[in-house]
């Protein structure tokens, strides 16, 4: 096969690293690894090929393998001790897992009200979706115990002149140890999130930053401990905005930002911009751990006039310091979760199809999260950032297919999260016409 060279080089390297035939395959312009194995068929009295998928090599040379569910590892373990001592599989491994989880139509508004806006009083709500108040709060906590729902709140804090940062990294030979790479990271409190993934890229470190120097000055410390000192890697440091989705603020965070807190003095008589009040500090302390709690709570805690934590929520919620009371789930009923990085090449064909795109990314569909987790816009490498679940085998490679068609003009890299070190990935399901995403479609004009 004719394949760009860094392909070749991984191919190479599998058909050395497994013990069985691999063959390398080209679909609709991806480069899929495939196990081909002749098996004897007694009632033909033929033999068949049978094809197994193993992955996928990305124009990087970079192998991301097939993701398995547990059931399928323990299967694949045992498959490969049996095999290894001569033995043979004589039953099939069941291909599919079961079709995703979907939600009836009351859980789905449920889902959809607490992501959009957890505040919301349940008499309001119950009005709203037609069914009973008791109904509504059973409903919703089921729904808490089944997905481990969290309430805090979806906060952009640029107001206070802090900016949104990303490091991607890709290690050269050995990877650190992810206990102490975990540690390390954990310590640095302007880390939203740090994920560890496989594919093109190995980590994903989310930060918010006071600038530029600040988000640079934060990765040279980190690569400079004696964990990453002597690690062969290429990093790439980046703002990114946030059009859809969101990143929880970690309580270490605003711990840090308390320093920020403005107190009069003689000598400091006005708030300068980058100070907070310490009602707006507070307010957002307290809702970041519980986005339900009750306002005059907040007040009594934090020693606050009467009145004060609702009216500065409000104030934050007007300013979008605050873009809306919501959730995240810690149970979600996900088997992987994907990262794409959509490396805009040509950026004339994207522009004239971004409106498509935008569509495309906003799709609703009939499962407890947003089609995409997360999305915004990347400045190195160029393009965009999306997060996306996925719910059986061969959704990754949907997505795949389905960003090819609509986002054109750009190169598709892909990393399959392994494991989250720090923070936690926001998963919910708001209203897409809630998004900036959204304000954003509307704004531009007719094709």
């Amino acid at each position: 096969m004719n394949a760009p060279t860094q392909v070749m080089k991984t191919y190479d390297r599998l058909r050395g690293e497994y013990k069985f035939y691999v063959a390398l395959e080209f679909i609709n312009g991806n480069y899929y690894v495939y196990r081909h194995r002749s098996i004897w068929n007694k009632t033909d009295k033929k033999r068949k090929t049978e094809s197994e998928y193993l992955g996928k090599i990305t124009l990087d040379g970079a192998f991301i393998k097939r993701s398995m569910s547990k059931e399928e590892k323990e299967v694949e373990t045992s498959r490969a001790i049996i095999e290894a001592h001569g033995g043979q599989i004589i039953w099939q491994l069941r291909e599919e897992l079961p079709e995703p989880l979907s939600l009836d139509e009351i859980d789905n508004k449920i889902l959809i009200a607490l992501s959009t806006n957890a505040r919301e009083p349940v008499t309001e709500l119950s009005e709203r979706i037609g069914i009973s108040e008791s109904i509504i709060s059973n409903r919703i906590k089921k729904l808490e115990d089944k997905f481990g729902i969290k309430y805090t709140i979806d906060a952009a804090l640029e107001k206070f002149y802090h900016f949104q940062f990303v490091a991607i990294a890709k290690f050269l030979g050995r990877k650190p140890d992810t206990n102490k790479l975990g540690k390390l990271l954990a310590a640095e409190p302007r880390i939203r999130l740090a994920l560890l993934t496989r594919g093109v890229y190995d980590i994903f470190i989310f930060m918010f930053v006071n600038d530029p120097l600040d988000a640079e000055d934060i990765v040279y410390r980190l690569r400079s401990n004696e964990l990453l000192a002597d690690q062969k890697a290429k990093w790439y440091v980046s703002y990114h905005s946030q059009s859809h989705g969101f990143i929880p603020l970690r309580g270490e965070f605003l711990e840090l930002i308390k320093g920020r807190v403005w107190r009069r003095t003689k000598e400091s008589p006005r708030k300068l911009p980058e100070q907070y009040f310490y009602r707006e500090y507070a307010t957002l302390k307290e809702l970041n751990r519980n986005s339900t709690i009750p306002f005059n709570k907040i007040d009594q805690q934090c020693s606050l006039k009467k009145g004060s934590a609702q009216n500065t929520y409000h104030k934050l919620l007007s300013d979008d310091t605050i873009r809306s009371a919501t959730i995240t789930m810690n149970k979600p009923p996900v088997k992987d979760t994907a990262i794409f990085i959509l490396k805009q090449i040509n950026i004339g064909e994207f522009n004239k199809n971004k409106k498509e795109f935008f569509k495309y990314a906003l799709t609703e569909e009939n499962t407890p999260l947003n089609k995409f987790t997360y999305l915004g816009d990347l400045g190195s490498p160029y393009g965009i950032l999306l997060i996306a679940p996925t719910y059986k085998n061969g959704d990754l490679e949907v997505l795949e297919q389905e960003l090819e068609k609509e986002a054109r003009g750009t190169m598709i890299q892909t990393s399959i999260v392994s494991d989250i070190l720090v923070g936690n990935l926001g998963y919910r399901k708001i209203a897409s016409v809630q998004t900036h995403l959204h304000k954003r479609l509307l704004e531009m004009k007719p094709n």
